[in-house]
């Protein structure tokens, strides 16, 4: 999601395996892609606007990868 809100990303995946027994969440890793300041304890991808400010900044953003489990 392109929010900045925990309600509106983290929360959102939370609810949603909660209700979903059949979904589990798969941590990220870094890579030369995806920067280790990006991905949190819990292994999901987060940017903020205060990231990357001498290349202009990032907007926030949130995402985490989430695969029907079994």
């Amino acid at each position: 999601v392109c929010s900045i809100l925990k309600a509106e990303g983290e929360a959102q995946a939370a609810a949603f395996l909660d209700r979903t027994p059949a979904a589990r969440r798969v941590p990220l890793a870094p890579s030369a892609d995806l920067l280790a300041a990006w991905i949190d304890a819990d292994g999901d991808f987060r940017t903020l606007p205060s990231m990357l400010p001498e290349a202009g900044h990032l907007d926030g953003f949130f995402a985490c990868r989430i695969e029907r489990a079994g």
